[in-house]
């Protein structure tokens, strides 16, 4: 298959996911031709003509592709599953490609405003500035808890490398999607 990947189709931006929705949504080729590439088409753009109906309720794609394909209730169910993950995972990756970096003292670069927890506790985010003395700090990030109040609570500041910072994030993940799967039990 060649895929239509002229420049109008392709993302202006550095963002992999919106790239391939540009491409799937803007090619000319045809997407429901086989049972693969309605697959993958359905998780990212979805079928669905009327989401939330019922299949057996639309005259659309999904039902059309489900009858071709013969994807049962349970299959098409899965592909609208995987279409509502993959929605989700697009809408974080573009909030955290949103998160504002804003100058702080001492030429350091803060993520965001701080993160007020419900104890109270202000967690910021922060990048080191490039020091002589120091010039690995570049690839590392500090963790900051009551950054801008030092004396008044507790002040914990705390060096993350790259691999620490991927290790904290994936646990705060599997955290989230834990209780994000209790939550709508």
């Amino acid at each position: 298959m060649i895929l239509d990947t002229q420049p109008e189709h392709r993302s202006s931006d550095r963002d992999p996911l919106r790239t391939i929705e540009n491409v799937l949504a803007f090619s000319s080729a045809d997407w429901a031709r086989n049972n693969d590439t309605a697959w993958l088409y359905g998780i990212v753009l979805g079928w669905d003509d009327e989401p939330g109906v019922p299949v057996e309720d639309q005259s659309g794609a999904m039902t059309e592709l489900a009858g071709r394909f013969q994807w049962s209730e349970e299959r098409v169910e899965q592909l609208r599953a995987l279409h509502t993950e993959y929605q989700r995972i697009a809408a974080e990756y573009q909030h955290r490609s949103e998160v504002e970096r804003k100058r702080a003292g001492r030429g350091r670069i803060r993520y965001g405003d701080p993160v007020l927890t419900v104890f109270g506790d202000a967690i910021s985010i922060e990048q080191p500035a490039v020091s002589n003395l120091a010039p690995n700090l570049e690839q590392e990030v500090l963790l900051r808890i009551n950054p801008d109040d030092i004396g008044a609570h507790r002040d914990l500041s705390v060096y993350l490398n790259r691999a620490d910072a991927r290790a904290l994030r994936d646990r705060l993940d599997a955290w989230l999607t834990d209780t994000a799967k209790e939550t709508h039990q």
